[in-house]
């Protein structure tokens, strides 16, 4: 049985006639509401120049002013005749209630976004050419998406962060950061806060996922709830090399051989990491982010910190089939940095290095990301780690470094040296450490 599409056409004239009159009316207005959330598209094309008006500068916004803009653009006929403006000036019962009228604009143009987004899961579901895998990631994502709708864009939450971070700057106590694993990139970059968006860059081989690894570790045990999206080894290797990470034969490990007994204290340290730490495998797109992440926080435990190794194995296969992967790749890492500030956590990205196959490679710089232009412009940090080659095999060696090249809020960018311990699977500062 169909149902009429929700909308509230007189509430709609409500807000448009504040705007014309009132000009805190028609700031909240625009704060608020886009065109788009009209539903009558005349309401649509008045509120649209009255924005645009607005952007231009425009002082003086009325009845009179809006209609003369419509009219110079070819839009009068469109928004309803030269009539229009002065009507719904007068249709305004209270204008000291603008802010309920926009407030139920809002609320209708949302539920009309929900029957919208069904509409079109409902067709995705259905598609013959349709796996479940994407239709699942594609409503968890819609579902976040409506979700960001709904948070509060007025003054209020703006003055309640405000006052939140003036109290934590007179307490004297430290941010809430969670530090890399080595101290001097911490000090270059200002550690990693809610919000940001982390990318680390790395050749295959040079270590990145160790380094990922290590740095959810220490999250851990700052008792910060994290996430790890392995893409490239199945949940059980992720953990064998955690236990290897203890000081032990990763080999040995594997092959079942290592004493047990030794091995005891770091099983130990993994049972306890396991109350803060899940490791997911298998395909993982952003919507399947987006739907672990809501999840946590509606279970009370929401994650401080979140890392996917590794970005460009990403689950894409809409992108992939139209041969549009970069333009989806920049939604990607936009969604990555939206879902980051809404669940107040750190997303850290591993992602490969576009490399040629040389024996002596440079230290790597930022052209040297896949669609690096689109990762500079999101991430708050990005990370990269090289490590040396023999010029003549090709192997790669211990020494090496770990660069900063973008630390917003940071000291600037900076290189550390550093050795990779091949005991504990850990970076360290060299003993001719440079930065």
């Amino acid at each position: 049985m169909s149902r009429a599409v929700p909308y509230n056409e007189d509430v709609e004239a409500f807000v448009l006639g504040c705007s014309l009159i009132s000009a805190q009316a028609r700031s909240a207005a625009l704060r608020m509401l886009k065109p788009s959330d009209f539903y009558r598209p005349q309401h649509r094309v008045l509120f649209g120049a009255v924005k645009s008006m607005q952007d231009a500068g425009l002082a003086d916004v009325d009845e009179y002013t809006v209609r003369d803009f419509l009219k110079a653009s070819g839009d009068l006929e469109a928004a309803g005749g030269k009539l229009e403006t002065i009507t719904l000036t007068q249709r305004v019962p209270a204008i000291a209630n603008h802010k309920a009228y926009i407030d139920e604009v809002r609320a209708v143009a949302i539920r009309r976004s929900v029957v919208d987004v069904a509409h079109r899961l409902e067709e995705r579901a259905c598609s013959e050419d349709s796996r479940t895998e994407d239709a699942v990631n594609a409503a968890e994502l819609a579902v976040c998406e409506l979700r960001e709708r709904m948070t509060d864009t007025t003054p209020r939450g703006t003055i309640a962060a405000i006052d939140a971070m003036c109290d934590d700057l007179m307490s004297g106590e430290d941010l809430d950061t969670i530090p890399f694993p080595l101290q001097r990139i911490t000090d270059i970059g200002g550690g990693q806060l809610k919000g940001e968006v982390v990318v680390t860059g790395g050749m295959s081989g040079d270590g990145k996922s160790w380094w990922g690894l290590d740095c959810a570790e220490i999250a851990v045990n700052q008792q910060r709830r994290t996430a790890y999206y392995s893409l490239e080894m199945p949940a059980k290797q992720c953990i064998a090399r955690l236990a290897a990470m203890g000081g032990h034969s990763l080999t040995a490990i594997r092959k079942r051989t290592i004493n047990v007994d030794e091995l005891a204290p770091r099983v130990q340290q993994l049972r306890n990491m396991a109350k803060s730490l899940d490791i997911f495998d298998g395909s993982v797109s952003v919507g399947r982010v987006a739907g672990d992440l809501m999840r946590a926080r509606m279970s009370g435990k929401p994650y401080r910190y979140v890392v996917l190794d590794h970005l460009h194995l990403l689950d894409l296969p809409d992108a992939t089939r139209a041969g549009e992967y970069r333009i989806a790749l920049n939604q990607t890492l936009t969604h990555f940095k939206r879902l980051a500030v809404e669940h107040g956590c750190t997303i850290h990205l591993l992602a490969q290095l576009r490399r040629p196959n040389e024996r002596k490679i440079e230290p790597p710089r930022m052209s040297d990301l896949k669609e690096s232009s689109a990762i500079e412009q999101i991430a708050d940090y990005v990370l990269f780690v090289y490590r040396n080659r023999d010029e003549e095999s090709g192997m790669v060696k211990p020494t090496g470094q770990l660069i900063v090249a973008k630390a917003r809020d940071g000291e600037g960018i900076g290189k550390v040296e550093v050795e990779f311990d091949t005991t504990r699977f850990r970076f360290r500062p060299s003993m001719g450490m440079a930065a």
